[in-house]
């Protein structure tokens, strides 16, 4: 007879802000939960860490964080880079006791399934609410090797994030001609370019997206050159506009104002003699990629034409956005928009709201990020699908709406060992 597993009260992905948000709240109810991360604390933030947060101090803590992580006082209204939010936040969260002792890291979670049903069985039957998740988990070891495990849970929470998980180059947001070949000859994340002077030196470079990643580069790229590094940049912007970035009306977030303004200065007045390094292409899309003895031949056409132009690079940097990976939940029951990918209600709701700025995005109520699959929720960047709008200060919304949900659940459903196969 095998011995009978246990079932945690919740598994909650990502050791990201919402992921350690989540488990504040799971701690400060008493579950018993664990939280799987991949690579170690806030890997997607460590990663763009030298790049400033638009948002002031005060819209990215919560007063559970503050009090668990026994903060110094730091200014609510300052502004602070990925880096910074690490050591003085997440990292001292992740460290608090009502955490650390939950928090696995080099924890992969693969997929995630019911015990005792498929995707397409118990469909809208109470019974499958009553089946455990199983989270298959490879896990990795200081030395490298890998052992599956798995994990049973009443619930479970995707707090996993999308940044990493690219978006392509191509028409129609597919992969263009060469690109996969030809992709350690292109970044699709926020690289710091402050110690690249004397690699950057001499290099034609493409800059391809229309978003705020992509005037972060600019930024950078723009110093550089103040500091005498000779390269050439072409940024590729699919609409075509004469000013990229839509600035908002007296913005309440200063740095957003100022980068969107940079990126439009520098557009206006490429090719002149004080951006002479840069070159602008409105209206234009990467249809194919190759690679010559020149360097790589980046073929770009006018998005409401035929007329073609070939560029010679050395280097490609993608700043296109992300989209989550829905590959984890797709055993699941689980109703996604046909638009964003984003679970169903909540991209329902985001749409509605469609060119309202950030800020004034309004959350929406427990219907918004409740699934079919009963007691699955998606929450955090990822539960926006393709929406870039989010921020961090909704995730302490979100978390208070499943905080109430995982009670009703709890409340109502003793938690017991799983009973075992005979």
């Amino acid at each position: 007879m095998k011995q009978a597993e246990s079932i945690h009260d919740l598994i909650i992905i990502g050791a990201g802000p919402s992921g350690l948000e989540m488990g504040l709240a799971a701690a400060e109810m008493g579950l018993d939960f664990v939280i799987l991360e991949k690579n170690g604390i806030a890997n997607n933030i460590r990663s763009w860490g030298h790049v400033t947060l638009f948002t002031p101090w005060r819209m990215n803590v919560s007063r559970r964080g503050k009090n668990a992580a026994n903060l110094k006082v730091i200014s609510p209204d300052a502004v602070c880079t990925g880096a910074e939010y690490t050591s003085e936040y997440l990292k001292p969260l992740s460290e608090s006791p009502g955490l650390a002792p939950h928090i696995k890291t080099g924890a992969q979670v693969v997929s995630i399934g019911r015990k005792g049903a498929y995707k397409n069985t118990l469909i809208g039957d109470p019974k499958r609410a009553e089946l455990p998740f199983r989270t298959l988990v490879d896990m990795r070891s200081g030395d490298g090797a890998i052992q599956e495990g798995e994990y049973f849970s009443r619930a479970v929470i995707d707090a996993s994030g999308g940044y990493g998980n690219n978006r392509w180059l191509g028409a129609g947001g597919i992969q263009c001609p060469g690109e996969r070949a030809l992709s350690s000859q292109i970044s699709y994340t926020l690289e710091d370019f402050s110690n690249k002077k004397n690699e950057l030196t001499g290099k034609h470079l493409a800059l391809v997206g229309a978003g705020y990643s992509a005037c972060t580069a600019l930024e950078s790229f723009a110093e550089l050159v103040r500091q005498g590094c000779d390269l050439t940049v072409n940024w590729i912007v699919s609409g075509d506009n004469a000013q990229p970035i839509n600035l908002i009306a007296g913005d309440p977030l200063p740095y957003r104002h100022e980068l969107g303004l940079l990126a439009n200065q520098l557009a206006s007045h490429s090719r002149s003699q004080d951006n002479h390094w840069l070159r602008c292409l409105p209206g234009k899309s990467v249809c194919g990629i190759e690679k010559s003895q020149q360097g790589i031949l980046v073929k770009i056409e006018k998005t409401d034409s035929a007329a073609r132009e070939t560029l010679v690079v050395d280097h490609i940097y993608a700043m296109i956005g992300y989209k989550p990976d829905r590959s984890l939940y797709e055993e699941l029951q689980v109703h996604e928009c046909w638009a964003t990918s984003g679970p169903m209600n909540l991209a329902a709701s985001l749409l509605a709201q469609s060119g309202a700025d950030c800020l004034n995005v309004v959350s929406g109520g427990p219907e918004t990020l409740q699934n079919p699959e009963p007691d699955f929720y998606i929450i955090g960047a990822k539960s926006y699908g393709r929406h870039s709008n989010y921020l961090m200060e909704r995730v302490h919304d979100q978390i208070q709406i499943v905080s109430g949900l995982l009670a009703q659940k709890l409340a109502s459903t003793p938690n017991k060992a799983m009973a075992p196969d005979s």
